[in-house]
């Protein structure tokens, strides 16, 4: 399918919906912001992705100071995913979901275990910070 094609049917597919569904579909997406890296490998946002990974790899060997800085940048790409985050499934998925209110149900599975992750990492990190080795 050539590329033009394809942009057509996803236009088209917005197009089709009613304002209120189109309000729902622009809602922030707390789990794709939550667990930006996961939840753009799992959708195939690629270059998200590489890009959030590679984020997260160079902070692993940084300071703490090149950390915080890497870390400003990763804030405002992972928000960017966030916003944008149900649109690009509701595109890339046609098949997948046959109502928006379908597609914020099931992504709300992300955001509960984005939450239990965040969690369990803060407490990682306390534990880590007293226990000696």
């Amino acid at each position: 399918m050539r590329i033009s094609e394809r942009r057509k049917r996803e236009r088209a597919r917005i197009e089709i919906l009613s304002p209120d569904e189109l309000k729902t579909l622009k809602r922030f997406n707390w789990g794709a912001f939550l667990l930006s890296t996961i939840w753009t490998l799992t959708h195939k946002q690629y270059i998200y992705f590489i890009i959030l990974a590679t984020l997260n790899r160079m902070s692993m060997k940084a300071d703490w100071a090149g950390a915080l800085i890497i870390y400003l940048v990763q804030l405002p790409l992972s928000i960017l995913v966030g916003f944008t985050a149900n649109t690009l499934i509701w595109k890339q998925y046609p098949d997948k979901y046959s109502s928006v209110d379908e597609l914020i149900k099931g992504e709300k599975k992300w955001l509960w275990w984005g939450i239990a992750t965040n969690i369990l990492m803060f407490i990682l990190y306390i534990v880590l910070q007293y226990v000696s080795f």
